[in-house]
């Protein structure tokens, strides 16, 4: 099986597929975003700072390190994981997958994230994805020196997590590991 590389914007299901994936394959799996806050945290900043790229950078040379050295398969996911890897992704060893989602789905999984996916207005969520989603675009200009609207890496399957199920995602991309698919007929709502 093929390494599989997840990426995709917020709320889009990355750690949430990426873990299923783990599960079912019995592989280990990388999540970029919790390593950001891990290492954020312990250099004392706050995910809302300005946070120097050297931290990026850190993270970012660690995963291409991990997936460099590792044999076999493995689940890696990240916001900006095509920026991270475009230069060193081999098609005939990984598997890169774009996550996309429409952005109420994605408002309603920010509440949720938030813990307040019952009392939190959908518009305010609606509202802090977006600016979230600025950020995210401003951070891969400048961070990356990426055109924020296309993906870095130029072959990946795009995967709609509001039409498909976690179960039907996962599917997916093993068998798109297995035999090299670039197409997925969508089934129902994750």
């Amino acid at each position: 099986m093929k390494k599989i590389l997840i990426f995709g914007n917020t709320c889009t299901g990355k750690t949430t597929i990426a873990t299923e994936i783990a599960k079912r394959t019995g592989t280990e799996m990388r999540c970029c975003g919790e390593l950001v806050k891990e290492l954020v945290g312990r250099r004392g900043y706050k995910l809302s700072d300005n946070i120097p790229n050297a931290i990026y950078e850190e993270i970012d040379g660690e995963s291409r390190r991990v997936l460099l050295l590792k044999n076999g398969s493995g689940v890696i996911e990240g916001t900006y994981l095509d920026c991270v890897l475009h230069d060193i992704f081999d098609e005939s060893s990984m598997l890169a997958v774009r996550l996309i989602c429409n952005n109420d789905e994605r408002a309603r999984r920010f509440a949720i994230r938030r813990g307040r996916g019952d009392s939190m207005d959908l518009a305010l969520a609606r509202s802090s994805l977006e600016e979230r989603d600025r950020s995210d675009q401003l951070c891969r200009t400048i961070v990356y020196r990426s055109d924020a609207t296309s993906p870095a890496i130029p072959r990946y399957l795009t995967l709609d997590t509001g039409t498909l199920s976690v179960s039907a995602c996962a599917s997916a991309i093993i068998e798109a590991t297995r035999r090299g698919q670039k197409e997925v007929a969508p089934t129902k709502g994750l």
